[in-house]
């Protein structure tokens, strides 16, 4: 299991992006002018941070520290939460369907792939936050 930070030239949405980077309260989520946790803004000279983790042929993408901190809490419980559960947590009840987990595939939903999965994930992010000069803006990090 690989684990790599790319950049893009233009900001990167995952499926995790809409339910972990709220909206602020009476805007679109699209339009929303700051997003609680915020959004990752460009590193100059390098463009949007994206991270891929890539194993046995299979690829998950985050568009921010926040959003594999968000998989980690959900993807580490031994048995998973519904999807309806989580909607609820998230102010959006009707939308259980949309949501990140109902559209993970298969193949990272057995616990022992999800086990492997939350451990390289939070020894990623511990490297990440732990050199603060090389995590982007916004994104989770140190200044």
């Amino acid at each position: 299991m690989q684990i790599r930070r790319e950049y893009r030239s233009e900001p990167v949405c995952s499926p995790l992006s809409f339910w972990v980077h709220r909206a602020r309260e009476g805007e679109t989520w699209a339009s929303a002018s700051a997003h609680d946790p915020p959004r990752p803004r460009a590193v100059p000279g390098r463009g949007w941070p994206i991270y891929i983790v890539a194993y046995r042929g299979r690829r998950l993408v985050f568009a921010s520290l926040a959003e594999i901190d968000s998989a980690i809490a959900v993807l580490g419980q031994r048995h998973l939460p519904t999807t309806l559960q989580l909607a609820r947590e998230a102010g959006f009840p009707r939308f259980q369907h949309g949501h990140w987990l109902s559209t993970l595939p298969a193949f990272w939903k057995p616990w022992k792939t999800r086990r492997l999965l939350v451990r390289r994930l939070q020894a990623f992010r511990e490297r990440e936050t732990s050199r603060p000069w090389r995590a982007s803006p916004g994104s989770g990090g140190s200044p």
